[in-house]
């Protein structure tokens, strides 16, 4: 199977998971577990949403962290979010920005969840492979991203505060 067939594949799974989700909090939790069962290069996936000046990590698979709570613009998580980019960081020991959740972590993507102009969270994977993400990785999240970011609820943004 070509790569871009299977990444095909692995959006319309996660697709369809949003699609038929109706509670939101559960479908976060189905579509995390979509992405980790697809990719077994994926060794730590979430989604963290923002709350504040905050992201709260709301769901995830891999090994538990102690970053539940990280403030915007700290971390690669933050940074995704204060930026409003996806961030890939091929070899996270020359990351000067990397919260470090497990030692056998290598490399980390992060994707913002964005509607209108406005960061309801972000997912982030890891892997234990030093450059493991490719364009497709990119592209396949990102699509995930822009799909969760349609069916989050109207209420369901950040708070400013001073």
């Amino acid at each position: 199977m070509k790569i871009k067939d299977k990444y095909k594949r692995i959006f319309d799974t996660i697709s369809e998971t949003i699609s038929a989700g109706i509670v939101w909090r559960y479908t976060l939790s189905d579509v995390v577990f979509d992405i980790k069962t697809n990719l077994s290069k994926y060794d730590w996936v979430g989604i963290y949403l923002s709350e504040g000046n905050e992201l709260k990590l709301e769901t995830f698979l891999g090994q538990p962290t102690e970053h539940t709570s990280i403030e915007i613009a700290k971390g690669v998580c933050g940074e995704a979010a204060d930026k409003k980019i996806t961030l890939i960081v091929d070899d996270v020991h020359g990351c000067d920005n990397y919260l470090s959740c497990n030692i056998k972590v290598k490399s980390e993507i992060v994707v913002p969840i964005i509607r209108n102009g406005e960061v309801l969270g972000v997912i982030d994977i890891d892997s234990h492979i030093k450059s493991a993400f490719i364009e497709e990785d990119k592209e396949l999240l990102e699509m995930t991203a822009a799909k969760l970011a349609a069916k989050a609820p109207i209420i369901l943004k950040t708070k400013k505060t001073d």
